[in-house]
């Protein structure tokens, strides 16, 4: 069986695939979004049965870095080519927290390489990770 070039597809499946792509960044953010009010209200909770020291890090790890975990893993599930999307979308992430966080600043403080640094980690482990979401972005698409 002789696999079909981008020309050779129907119409149909070229326009999916050019909708899909349209709606990487939409899904994305929209996620994103999604994410960092849920965790948001959640750090909240558990920062209310921590210690204050615990709290703070909890907070900074659960506020900020499902935001762009859920950028990211769901941005890729959307795309048509899910890893390379993944990987760019990690990337716009960092660069995005590096602006915000630290070049962004007038004078920088260690809440901002925390938030930035936090993102940055939190990115790794789920990246490394072969049971972690990444691992469910090379699979067939959820559409």
């Amino acid at each position: 069986m002789r696999l079909m070039s981008t020309d050779d597809r129907p119409a149909v499946t070229r326009t999916h695939t050019l909708l899909r792509w349209l709606a990487v960044l939409p899904a994305a953010i929209l996620a994103g979004w999604i994410a960092h009010f849920a965790f948001g209200l959640l750090s909240l909770a558990v920062a209310s049965v921590l210690s204050e020291s615990a709290a703070n890090y909890a907070r900074l790890l659960l506020y900020y870095a499902p935001k762009d975990a859920a950028f990211v893993i769901v941005g890729a599930r959307v795309a048509p080519r899910p890893l390379a999307t993944a990987v760019v979308l990690a990337v716009a992430a960092m660069a995005v927290s590096l602006l915000v966080h630290i070049l962004g600043q007038s004078t920088v403080g260690v809440t901002n390489y925390l938030h930035f640094m936090g993102l940055n980690f939190f990115l790794n482990v789920v990246s490394n990770s072969h049971d972690g979401a990444f691992s469910a972005v090379s699979e067939a698409p959820v559409f």
